[in-house]
């Protein structure tokens, strides 16, 4: 019996690994091995908790890895300008895959919809990738979701901004952060800060705070790139 948080893993997947346990003696059954066996292969499984029940019944818990970012899958020479349109057919067209990423920076497709819990997802764009992102590839580390989610947090609530979505460089290896300036000029509101994965987001915050006292925020209009040691580039 396979009780699941959620229908992302298919219970007859499931099964098909079990089944070569099936007619075996319950007392030669390890439920740990079997465990340690799901999570291996199914990395949407956070955890997998087995139990016999006497006199012949394996009870199957799974905890499902949390869903931490909602994905569109752009070309790998896509820009910002291009995304914008990509992001806003996604949202009215129907029958295509919907795409995520797991709090442990694995890839998934499925043709059904995750409903979305209580903590807001990133809104991520995959672009320059050298082959296409597949179902369960391990695509971003967990560190470097945890360092967007952080980044998104302070643009919020320490410079007011408002972070509609991000653009992860794949090969490149950066991120870029879409935000939104309440009271800039019509059509100059969205500012786009350009992020390096290698270096820290809260060093980069703190040089965009910097940027911030000498440049006054009516002066941007497209971008500011945090990503160089020792200067800030904008337009």
């Amino acid at each position: 019996r396979v009780s699941r948080e959620d229908r992302r893993m298919d219970v007859e997947e499931i099964q098909t690994l079990l089944a070569p346990n099936f007619g075996r003696h319950i007392l030669f059954v390890s439920p740990l091995l079997l465990a340690n066996n799901l999570e291996s292969v199914f990395p949407e499984i956070a955890s997998a908790t087995i139990r016999r029940v006497f006199p012949d019944e394996l009870h199957v818990l799974l905890k499902m890895d949390p869903i931490v970012a909602t994905v569109s899958l752009g070309e790998p020479d896509d820009t910002e300008e291009s995304l914008a349109a990509l992001r806003a057919n996604a949202a009215t067209s129907s029958g295509s895959l919907h795409r995520y990423v797991s709090a442990k920076g694995v890839y998934f497709e499925y043709p059904f919809e995750i409903p979305e819990g209580e903590t807001p997802r990133l809104r991520l764009s995959l672009v320059d990738w050298a082959a296409r992102p597949a179902h369960r590839q391990q695509l971003l580390s967990p560190a470097l979701l945890e360092n967007m989610r952080q980044t998104r947090a302070i643009l919020e609530q320490s410079f007011g901004h408002s972070i509609p979505s991000m653009t992860v460089y794949l090969r490149a290896r950066e991120f870029h952060v879409e935000t939104v300036h309440p009271g800039k000029p019509k059509n100059h509101e969205r500012i786009i800060l350009w992020f390096d994965f290698a270096v820290s987001p809260l060093s980069q915050i703190e040089k965009y705070r910097e940027f911030l006292r000498i440049i006054p925020p009516s002066e941007l209009m497209e971008y500011v790139d945090l990503r160089l040691h020792d200067r800030v580039i904008y337009r």
